[in-house]
């Protein structure tokens, strides 16, 4: 897959619309400025993932109660796709002098059937559950959240999570990574083409996976 595939710069020609016309802000990710953003009022929408509510949750605190959850708008009326962003996993390192008990404890700990651990993840860290009996479970369903004015958000988070289909890492993604945040970077301050970006994010991306001894298709 090419990151200037006609997916990609369908995307990239929205976003630089909205950019243009002044209805998204080009603020980076995680600075003080976004999330005054976050706190002000001054943004009204804000994409997120599974994990979105708590994290948003604990960035803009003064705006408890004025936020709501809503699927993702479609290309497609009627449509339903969906993306993936991030993930966590519970993981022993070689670090520890006996693996397989670790393990094992890990496992209990937050298996499935460990519903305690599970409760105080997802009601003081708005942990979206990786054990799919508890994803499913009527008590992560049907929970309300006080910062979304008592809506049940996850309605909304599981059934889109159901949808995105398995995917796979490149073996040297944060040099992908960084070439389109550099390229689209670049874009916005010299107000140039965002696809014309992606080309040559593109054409980057794939001399270096030469260098590197991979097969280009």
């Amino acid at each position: 897959m090419a990151v200037n595939d006609a997916g990609a710069k369908q995307v990239a020609t929205y976003w630089e619309g909205m950019v243009n016309s002044g209805l998204a802000d080009t603020k980076a990710y995680g600075t003080t400025d976004f999330y005054n953003g976050l706190g002000s009022g001054k943004y009204v929408t804000y994409l997120a993932a599974g994990w979105g509510p708590g994290y948003l949750a604990s960035v803009a605190k003064t705006t408890s109660g004025k936020w709501r959850a809503a699927p993702l708008p479609q290309w497609t009326a009627g449509g339903n796709v969906q993306g993936d962003w991030g993930g966590s996993s519970f993981a022993v390192t070689d670090q520890a002098k006996n693996p397989e008990v670790a393990t094992k404890v890990a496992m209990d700990i937050y298996g499935a059937k460990n519903t305690d651990a599970w409760k105080i993840g997802i009601d003081e860290a708005y942990l979206f559950p990786t054990a799919t009996p508890v994803l499913e479970s009527d008590a992560f369903l049907k929970k309300k959240y006080d910062f979304f004015g008592g809506q049940t958000v996850n309605d909304i988070f599981v059934p889109a999570y159901k949808t995105i289909s398995p995917f796979s890492w490149s073996p040297f993604n944060s040099y992908n990574f960084n070439q389109l945040t550099t390229g689209i970077n670049g874009a916005i301050e010299k107000k140039t083409s965002w696809t014309a970006a992606l080309d040559t994010a593109q054409a980057n991306i794939s001399q270096y996976a030469t260098q590197q001894g991979f097969k280009v298709q």
